[in-house]
Formats: C-alpha cells, structure tokens, sequence
C-alpha cells in the first residue's frame, strides 16, 4: 500500500493492483467501512507501477531546480522494467508533462520589467532561510565602515548610478531616503543604442543623418525640465522621421520605460467601451533628468565608474579568465590604486585634462538648457538644438 499524487496534486492510494482517489475529509472518523464499489476493469500492478513511475518523475523535475525532463525522463527509464515501458506515453509527452508540472512550481513569467513581482520566498538567501539578498547593502555599509575606520564620514546627499533597481534601494535602506539618485546620461544613451540594435535600426542610423539627429532628440529629452517631457515626446511621436515603423516602436519603447509608462485595459461594466490607463514608467524622468545637473555644471554620468571598469578589464586581459588571473588582476589594480593614494597624500593629484571639444560641448548644452528655462525657446526648437549635441556610437563619444 503507498499513497502518490494524482495529476490534480491529490492523495491516490495504490493497492492491490488498483489507484483509489481520495474524495474528501469528514470531520468524524470511524473505523468502520461504509461501502465497497466493485472495479469495472481487472487489477494492473504495471499500471499501478506507470502512476508510480510518473509521481516519481514529477518530484524529481520539482525537487532540483536546474534538473531537465529529458534526464529525469531518462533516468527512470533505466531502471523501469518492459512492461511499465510499453505503457508510458511518448518522450515529446512526459518531457512536456515534467516541464509543466516544473512551471508550476514557479509565478508567472513575466511579459516586461513593470509585470514582475517578486515573491517572498525569492527575496532571501534560500527557501529554509528569512535572510534577504543584501549585497549592495552589505557593500554600502562595508564602505561605512571603512570610512569611520579612516575618521571620515561618508554621508552623501546625491548619488549617480547605472539604472539597477537594486543599488537604488540599497542606498536608500544605508544612507537615508533623503539621498538624490540620478541615473548615469551614459547609461540611459547606452539602453538607446541597444534598442536601436535590437530593431535593426543601426545601419541606418549610421547612414540617414535624419534619423540621428531625431533619436538625439529622444535622449536629448533628459535636457528639458521634468514637466516639460510629457509634452517633448508627444511632439516626437507626432513628428516621426518618414513615419518610419521602428522609429515609432523605438520612442514608444522610450514613452513606456521612461517618461509616461504603458497603457493597459482597465476592466470595466460597459463591454462597448475600452478604458485605458497608463502603469508609471519603470524609470520615471526624476531619475534621468539632466537639466539642473547640467545648468549647475555638474557631472552627468559616473563615467569614473565605467573608466576603472575599462582599466580592469585591460588587466584581466580576456572575456573568460581563470581565476588566478582574475586575482592577479586584483593585485595589479591594488598596486595602480595604492600609487595613485600616495601621489595624492604628497599633493601630487592625477589630473586629467578637459579638451577644449568637451568644453565648448558642456556650454553648447548649458545655454540650450538656460534658455529653454528661461522660455526663450520652444521645446521643438530646444529638441531640435539638443539633438544635434547627441551621437550614439559604440564607445558614445558625444555625450
């Protein structure tokens, strides 16, 4: 006698040949027996060793997460006598079977980055432990700690960063929500050039000059006061270069991550009638607007980050490394770092020169930006003068 799982995830009873489902719980017992309904087929121990069979495979491709149907299907399949084999369905049907049945153990996929919500039990460490994943805080509060250790206080008031979700609260929980998070212009050109790949738009923007002065224009919205985006990208979405089909999907991509989010059905009593609202965008424009930050003169990307990113990966030297030579790296970058400490404790500071290129472009975008607040221009014309500032290339030169 042995109780398995029907396909409904209820108790069965295997014995003497037969499955026998349980129907419900009573809330009196008895030891008696009620009734006994005759079986309309004979007794089958190889159907009853299938079911068994099955139950089996369902667990395995449940308990281990990063177990495949075809090698539970396989393993199982080892060990089954000829009888149990000749009864189980095709491979493509129980492989299909133990992937729906692994789906199931999971939430939902979701569709874009505003469907996902994360369960509890995908917030800690492991199933079995309340400990949360809390890497960016552990390392914010390891910089704390290294700051008192050296008597300073690291209490900063603005931050930049790339547009991760999770350093964004990691800062908050550490330092306070009072802190100013930006997200990096570089990082918000990059998701750009991305795009513009991904719809196969890159040869073409390299060709058309049109086409890159109107997408310098989509970024260049960063540019505007914050309640003047919603009205620079309806002014692109009406202005589409040639009303060019990607173009389009590429601003609306921009309209529903970036500046109004995207429209969904809202149910309602009237099936006649289609009610739209709008989901706020995953990156809403107070954290990528750049217009005080450029007015003030102030830096618009952490591209400070992203130079030691470069240097390091020069000292790695390759996209797969050991990991002696990731350590050796380590080391190598320790010693640069070190140097570069004792230079500046001797008032000896590495100073890299500003081209007289980027500082005729930081003005250009300055006065651009001072006029449109100053309602000297227009937001088409100011999108029209931004745009001509921004090129996207591999290595985004002009930024």
């Amino acid at each position: 006698m042995e109780f398995i799982r029907n396909n409904k995830g209820g108790l069965q009873l295997c014995y003497n040949g037969y499955a026998f489902n349980k129907k419900n719980n009573k809330k009196t017992t008895m030891n008696a027996v009620l009734s006994v309904t005759p079986h309309t087929h004979p007794s089958s121990e190889s159907e009853i060793e299938k079911l068994k069979v099955i139950n089996r495979m369902k667990q395995a491709a449940c308990l281990v997460s990063t177990s495949k149907p075809t090698h539970v299907y396989a393993s199982e399949l080892v060990s089954m006598n000829e009888d149990v084999k000749r009864k189980l369905t095709s491979k493509d049907h129980m492989t299909r079977r133990l992937r729906y049945q692994k789906r199931k153990h999971f939430p939902k996929e979701p569709e874009s980055a505003t469907d996902l919500n994360i369960p509890d039990d995908f917030k800690t460490i492991s199933s079995t432990s309340d400990t949360p994943f809390l890497i960016y805080e552990e390392l914010f509060r390891a910089l704390k700690d290294v700051a008192q250790r050296h008597q300073l206080t690291l209490q900063p008031t603005d931050v930049m960063i790339d547009f991760e979700i999770a350093p964004r609260r990691g800062i908050q929980d550490v330092f306070g929500h009072h802190v100013q998070i930006k997200a990096c212009f570089f990082h918000l050109t990059q998701s750009s050039w991305r795009k513009i790949n991904e719809l196969g738009l890159s040869a073409t923007y390299k060709q058309n000059e049109n086409i890159r002065h109107f997408v310098g224009m989509v970024d260049g919205l960063a540019f505007l006061r914050i309640q003047d985006v919603e009205e620079g990208i309806i002014y692109l979405l009406n202005n589409i270069p040639n009303n060019d089909d990607d173009i389009r999907k590429f601003v609306n991509y921009f309209d529903e991550f970036y500046c109004r989010g995207k429209l969904r059905i809202v149910p309602g009593n009237n099936p006649l009638t289609i009610l739209l609202r709008r989901t706020p965008p995953v990156f809403p424009p107070e954290l990528w607007n750049m217009n005080e930050i450029t007015v003030s003169g102030n830096a618009r990307t952490n591209n400070i980050c992203e130079g030691w990113n470069s240097s390091f990966r020069s000292l790695v030297g390759h996209s797969n490394p050991s990991i002696w030579n990731l350590l050796r790296a380590f080391q190598l970058d320790r010693s640069m770092n070190i140097n570069a400490f004792n230079q500046l404790q001797e008032g000896r500071p590495t100073l890299k020169k500003t081209s007289q290129h980027t500082i005729n472009h930081q003005r250009r975008l300055r006065n651009i930006c001072n006029d449109l607040n100053n309602e000297f221009v227009t937001i088409p014309i100011a999108l029209q003068a931004i745009g001509h500032t921004i090129l996207l290339t591999r290595d985004y030169d002009y930024i």
